[in-house]
């Protein structure tokens, strides 16, 4: 027992010795950080750590603190004596707990060992600390390479709100370090901070450019019109307490493919947004360089009331100015919303309002020198193949008439030709030449100017047209009948039943 009190005292002893080093160095030494590190460092893991914008109050997080790169060539003698001092503040994160990692695997320092310093501690208003102070004792081994320190535990305690500020961060500190060898000989070493942060919660605002997307094409689209809004969705009075007052968006485009045509602003409209009365200094179209720009600028102003809800800024309405042909790709215009702001009325000073933008896409397909078109009648889809160098404009169900036994589409071009194919299951004459092509209400004669080919299933009518606009009508000698034989020859074995029926209830 008295050899164990001995032991005892010459471990205290050599540990007072090492704390009294450790504060001399405290006073003369204070490590640097740097990017790159040559010999040993402390290190808070992970680096960085950010919540919001979703909420977060309560949420919980951990760091730990590390010691790296220890090696017998850096610490010749090995590491006997840690000591951190780590540091938060308190109005942001809450500690929670901590987990120390000396002397067990995967931390740091060997067995066994004392724990001078294990506490929180508030050294600084208003930032928190944490201090950690530990050593070997004699007998053991000298320690090499990395481990964690500590853990420790974090809750959230305050999350700023959009209009106070978008952000609040504070350091993970390590204000003091040391470390000492075997020999009890200071061991330069550096260090790296942590990083705090708890972003804003977002606004459910959004300023959306409505059809998202607008295709055109392969058929002919070119002077076709099409209408585009710019939409302002979920302004609510608890994320957004004094409302919207003000808005401004710069509205993009390109002018190469689409032409402007108008636009309706929806101000203190039943549907749009903000209240009357109102101040529009900025409404303007340009178009320069071969893009199209919108902007706008518009605010209420006293006695207006405080706007809230969803509704639309403005409409547009745009012509499709271009259309290129096979094998050319596609052409697209973004729909951009460049620049977008609300704003919430506060004192001094208005506030712009955080909220997520959505641009649209507009996209021209090429045409195709072959188009297939699905005309239906009665319950059946027929495909009809159109071929050509010009352009084909088709009307609904290719304009077919049951009655007169005819489609109809349109062409226009310079001079070119035309290739229509029908399934003989929808259209069909018994011979060839009772096939009729009219163009512009003139008749062409068949075998000269138009020739026809077919096969077991289908028709094909090939002729030429000359430069300009065309109505194309194709009429054939029958069509899909109104009732197939097979119904036919039900409906008569249905009749033939009836006389029998009748027989039998007879008798």
């Amino acid at each position: 027992m008295v050899e164990r009190l001995k032991s005892m005292k010459k471990h205290v002893s050599l540990f007072s010795t090492l704390l009294f080093t450790l504060a001399l160095i405290a006073v003369f030494q204070a490590p640097r950080t740097y990017g790159q590190h040559p010999g040993p460092y402390y290190k808070v893991e992970p680096e960085t750590i950010t919540f919001g914008p979703d909420p977060a109050i309560n949420q919980t997080f951990t760091v730990a603190v590390w010691l790296h790169n220890v090696t017998d060539q850096n610490v010749p003698a090995g590491v006997f004596g840690i000591e951190i001092k780590l540091q938060w503040n308190p109005n942001l994160i809450e500690f929670v707990n901590r987990t120390l990692y000396i002397g067990v695997e995967g931390g740091v320092l060997n067995g066994p060992y004392f724990t001078a310093k294990d506490e929180l501690t508030n050294t600084t208003y208003p930032n928190d600390t944490y201090w950690i102070a530990a050593s070997s004792l004699a007998g053991a081994d000298p320690w090499f390479g990395d481990g964690k320190v500590a853990e420790f535990t974090f809750k959230v305690i305050y999350q700023p709100k959009w209009y106070e500020k978008l952000s609040a961060s504070c350091p993970l500190q390590l204000i003091f370090t040391d470390l000492v060898d075997a020999t009890a000989t200071p061991v330069p070493h550096e260090r790296e901070d942590g990083f705090y942060e708890i972003l804003a919660p977002e606004t459910s605002a959004v300023i959306k450019v409505e059809p998202a997307e607008i295709t055109f094409g392969p058929h002919f689209a070119k002077n076709q019109t099409f209408d585009v809004e710019i939409n302002l969705y979920n302004v609510k009075p608890l994320e957004v307490p004094n409302g919207t007052y003000g808005v401004e968006i710069k509205f993009s485009w390109n002018a190469t493919l689409l032409e402007y045509v108008s636009h309706e602003l929806m101000l203190g409209l039943s549907g749009g947004v903000l209240n009357e009365p109102l101040f529009v200094p900025y409404d303007n179209v340009t178009i320069d360089g071969g893009v199209g720009t919108y902007w706008l600028v518009a605010t209420s102003y006293q006695p207006a009331e405080y706007w809230y809800g969803n509704g639309t800024i403005v409409k547009f309405t745009f012509r499709v100015a271009y259309q290129g042909w096979e094998p050319e790709p596609a052409a697209s215009s973004l729909l951009d919303l460049e620049f977008t702001d609300i704003v919430m009325p506060s004192i001094p000073y208005a506030k712009s309002i955080p909220h997520a933008v959505e641009d649209g896409l507009y996209e021209i397909l090429p045409l195709q020198h072959v188009n297939s078109f699905v005309v239906s009648y009665l319950g059946s889809d027929h495909i009809v193949t159109i071929e050509s160098d010009g352009a084909i404009i088709a009307p609904d169900n290719l304009g077919f008439d049951p009655d007169n036994k005819q489609i109809t589409f349109n062409v226009t071009y310079a001079d070119g030709y035309c290739n229509v194919t029908i399934p003989k299951n929808f259209m069909w004459c018994d011979v060839d030449s009772d096939w009729t092509v009219i163009v512009d209400g003139t008749p062409l004669e068949i075998g000269t100017d138009v020739i026809v080919s077919s096969n077991e299933t289908h028709t094909s009518l090939w002729f030429n047209f000359t430069e300009g606009d065309h109505v194309i009508v194709i009429q054939s000698t029958n069509v899909i009948p109104e009732f197939s034989p097979a119904l036919m020859i039900l409906a008569m074995l249905s009749l033939a039943a009836i006389p029998v029926i009748i027989r039998k209830r007879k008798k």
